[in-house]
């Protein structure tokens, strides 16, 4: 994911975060230009079944992987 990308109506404004298994992006709303979050598996993990189990596991901790800011 790469700033000014498109996902869906999200547009990504830039990076706020990074962890073990993802990182987190500041992404527009394109239908009411509010400001979310989205967390991102990181690409070489993408392919991995135990990191994809804990990044599951931080997106239950953080109860969404999706949350206005």
């Amino acid at each position: 994911m790469r700033i000014g990308d498109k996902i869906l109506h999200y547009e990504v404004l830039s990076q706020i975060g990074e962890g073990g298994t993802g990182k987190v992006f500041k992404v527009k709303n394109l239908n009411n230009y509010s400001e979310a979050a989205i967390k991102a598996i990181l690409p070489h993990l993408a392919h991995n079944e135990l990191a994809i189990n804990r990044f599951k596991q931080e997106t239950e901790i953080e109860d969404t992987p999706l949350w206005d800011i």
